[in-house]
């Protein structure tokens, strides 16, 4: 990634948001009632908080909160069935994973073993990847404006409300950190791929 100069910018508001899958839905419930108060500079996330912040960033313009609580609505009633109110909290969040790994999220992913055509079987006779997180990129293309955020990286001295935009991952292939920035580079690939584990949690 380019290098950014450093320039003075005084303080910032600045929105981080962390991984770690239905998480997402409690950031969004936080969020909701922050922006009544704050107006955020900068917005930052990794995994599922890398697709929470795109759309608060890219939706800002508009209702960001609705849009983002729309999303998760759109995730958990694809979920599958009901898990049984009598178990303990535990419990169901462990047959909740169960599930969602073994049938997927049609808003999200599909387990490959649904499609044995799209089976690939390295030496563990495995399928790689475990998922096909292509329902993934359709849902972020509704919800995520990607329009917006080219705007920012255009008018890199823009003073308008609108905020910045950071993501972070890592490279499999080398272990170290990855940032995408709206003020060098963000594209829909890159939240295609970012959050396709943390969402199986």
């Amino acid at each position: 990634m380019p290098s950014l100069q450093k320039h003075n910018l005084g303080s910032e508001t600045v929105l981080v948001l962390q991984g770690g899958g239905s998480l997402g839905a409690y950031e969004c419930g936080v969020y909701k009632t922050l922006a009544r108060y704050v107006n955020f500079d900068i917005v930052a996330g990794t995994s599922i908080g890398a697709v929470n912040a795109a759309i608060i960033t890219s939706r800002f313009r508009e209702d960001a909160s609705h849009k983002l609580e729309d999303f998760w609505l759109e995730l958990s009633q694809n979920i599958g069935c009901p898990i049984p109110l009598m178990l303990s909290d535990k419990t169901r969040s462990i047959m909740s994973t169960i599930f969602a790994a073994t049938w997927g999220n049609p808003k999200a992913f599909i387990p490959k073993w649904l499609n044995p055509e799209g089976f690939t079987y390295p030496e563990l006779g495995l399928p790689y990847p475990l998922f096909d997180i292509s329902p993934l990129k359709e849902t972020l293309y509704k919800y995520v404006d990607f329009s917006q955020l080219k705007k920012r990286k255009r008018k890199r001295e823009d003073n308008s409300r609108t905020p910045r935009l950071i993501v972070t991952c890592t490279d499999l292939r080398t272990s170290e950190p990855v940032v995408f920035d709206t003020l060098v580079d963000i594209h829909c690939e890159y939240f295609y791929a970012i959050p396709s584990a943390s969402l199986v949690q």
